[in-house]
């Protein structure tokens, strides 16, 4: 029994026993160094491999030599403790041969070693985590410091980050936003076609919409959306950024409202004009001067809106129905103008024959019914708006009137004609 204890008694105190099998088998850094003296008396494999010391270089060393000279004193501190008791752990600065600086987090324990009090220690390099961290949190502050919502949500409209802009310009704090899902903030208009918009982006890779989002007083921002797809850990995610364009939006509804105030009083000007005694070619000529303005006012909007107005239609409807994008975008554009001029509008289509298209444009009042059955400017301008801005589309096809409430027809119906293979805007 004696001879048995023995053996156990020397297996405790002999670290090339003990602790071999740890030591040698562990992928991280251990040694064993004396608490009075600090030296090392044992070191494995990979604290040689990180440190790039050898091993005899290691033993002839003490641990203040592989910890910066500023962080002694918080070294000898904390070897006090340990003497007293306490287990060392924690994240440190450490030296390796070469001079570099790695992060290492601690965990240690005393232990008896050949009669020596010594510490036995794990050190785990953390420098590439803590680098990885240091990039995420510089980063985060960019995108706090950015001016324009940057949000990453998931497929279901599930919010996995926004910056700070992203909450603060729509009156949450970032736990209200993230609580809520991202179909919650879109306005009617635009969250029909919010899941169509996701699927657009993850088969596509990227998508430049406009939409609007709701304040959380009850507020209306609109917004430019560019969504792009990218992948995290297999899984697929949408990076949004998003920017107010509320200037623009107010922007544009002055310009609107100044061409639409010029187009009322080119009317109103033009009204003694087409009294019924004025010769046909006085009139001829102003019809052509309204057609005239009516370009130069008017086209260079036609131009910007037609690339923003994809945004209010339903793409898949349009396409599932046979109906050509850009055609039927142009008609959106078409009844969104004559609603600015109290005209309200409904639009139909058919086939014509295998290769060709109609929309039949009616309009379902007009705000000079008494006026126009005595003077034929009301039915003139109308007839110019949609012949002349046909043409700006560049198409081959026909727009004609095929009755007027001014001759006693219920509503107002103009017929436009394209081609399938030709039905480009601009």
């Amino acid at each position: 029994m004696s001879g048995k204890g023995s053996r156990i008694k020397a297996k405790r105190h002999d670290p090339g026993d003990q602790y071999r099998l740890l030591f040698e088998s562990n992928p991280h850094p251990m040694w064993v160094h004396d608490l009075e003296t600090l030296e090392f008396l044992t070191v494995n494999e990979a604290a040689i491999h990180r440190y790039g010391y050898s091993r005899d270089e290691f033993l002839g060393m003490t641990i203040k030599d592989i910890r910066p000279p500023e962080d002694i004193p918080d070294l000898l501190e904390n070897i006090s403790k340990v003497t007293e008791g306490l287990d060392d752990a924690g994240i440190w600065r450490h030296k390796k041969k070469d001079g570099s600086i790695i992060y290492v987090e601690i965990v240690s324990h005393t232990i008896d070693f050949n009669g020596r009090r010594a510490e036995m220690v794990l050190a785990n390099d953390i420098t590439k985590r803590l680098e990885a961290e240091e990039e995420l949190r510089l980063k985060a502050q960019l995108l706090d410091r950015a001016t324009d919502s940057i949000f990453v949500h998931d497929r279901d409209g599930n919010f996995l980050y926004m910056n700070e802009v992203a909450y603060k310009s729509r009156g949450y704090t970032r736990d209200e936003l993230m609580g809520i899902n991202l179909h919650d903030i879109i306005v009617p208009e635009f969250s029909g076609n919010i899941d169509q918009r996701i699927e657009a982006v993850l088969e596509n890779g990227e998508a430049v919409y406009e939409s609007a989002n709701f304040g959380k007083n009850g507020s209306i921002i609109p917004i430019e959306v560019h969504s792009c797809i990218f992948d995290s850990g297999g899984r697929k995610l949408i990076l949004a950024v998003t920017r107010d364009i509320t200037e623009r939006k107010d922007a544009e509804k002055l310009q609107r409202e100044k061409t639409i105030a010029e187009l009322y009083g080119f009317i109103v000007s033009a009204l003694p004009v087409f009294a019924s005694n004025v010769p046909s070619h006085v009139r001829h000529n102003l019809i052509r001067n309204f057609a005239e303005r009516f370009d130069k006012n008017i086209r260079p909007r036609f131009e910007k809106e037609i690339e923003h107005l994809p945004c209010g239609l339903n793409v898949d409807k349009s396409i599932k129905e046979g109906i050509p994008v850009k055609f039927d975008i142009f008609i959106l554009w078409l009844g969104r103008l004559f609603e600015n001029i109290n005209i309200r509008t409904n639009t139909s289509y058919e086939k014509t024959d295998p290769e060709g298209i109609k929309a039949n444009l009616e309009f379902l009042n007009c705000p000079w019914k008494g006026d126009a059955k005595a003077n034929p400017i009301f039915c003139f301008i109308c007839r110019t708006i949609v012949l002349r801005s046909f043409t700006w589309t560049k198409q081959s096809g026909s727009a004609q009137q095929k009755s007027s409430i001014a001759n006693g027809s219920k509503t107002c119906i103009f017929e436009i004609q394209v081609k399938l293979k030709d039905t480009g805007i601009i």
